[in-house]
């Protein structure tokens, strides 16, 4: 399965980009539970539908503490649950397939994120705001998976 899902990227490009950010972690066979190739809109739905709920399980895991870190002023405390990879993205378009907004329309954007528990970090308000619909830097992933690591 994990093999099947792996294929379902549809630029080879965006497969080699995920698997070498994953390349410390397994690469991207291991960490495909991050990923659903369905429409963003379906599963922006879903994620709303369990928001509340899902805060809970990550929140009693690591405690009330941001995962993320990537804003100067984060105050280091938890208080919303954020995608590790973005729901939708267009910058993946912009960097490897160098495309632009043309007549003032954003570049098209991707959907790569799934709503599976492993793809959710607590966050505070001003890194989920700054991190938006960036994916993440190695540091931050990093950050997050080993932290997972020395919870278990």
């Amino acid at each position: 399965m994990h093999t099947k899902m792996t294929d379902s990227f549809s630029n080879k490009e965006d497969k080699d980009y995920f698997d070498s950010l994953f390349q410390d972690f397994g690469g991207l066979s291991e960490n495909i539970d991050l990923f659903d190739f369905r429409e963003s809109q379906i599963k922006r739905k879903e994620f709303n539908k369990i928001r509340s709920k899902i805060f809970q399980d990550p929140k009693s895991k690591f405690g009330s503490v941001c995962q993320l870190k990537c804003h100067q002023d984060c105050p280091n405390s938890a208080d919303e649950v954020d995608h590790l990879i973005p729901l939708s993205s267009n910058v993946l378009n912009k960097q490897l397939r160098g495309f632009r907004a043309n007549n003032g329309k954003k570049a098209p954007t991707q959907s790569f994120d799934s709503n599976h528990p492993t793809n959710f970090v607590l966050s505070c308000t001003r890194c989920n705001a700054f991190k938006k619909n960036k994916i993440p830097t190695i540091d931050i992933i990093k950050y997050v998976l080993d932290s997972r690591h020395d919870d278990t």
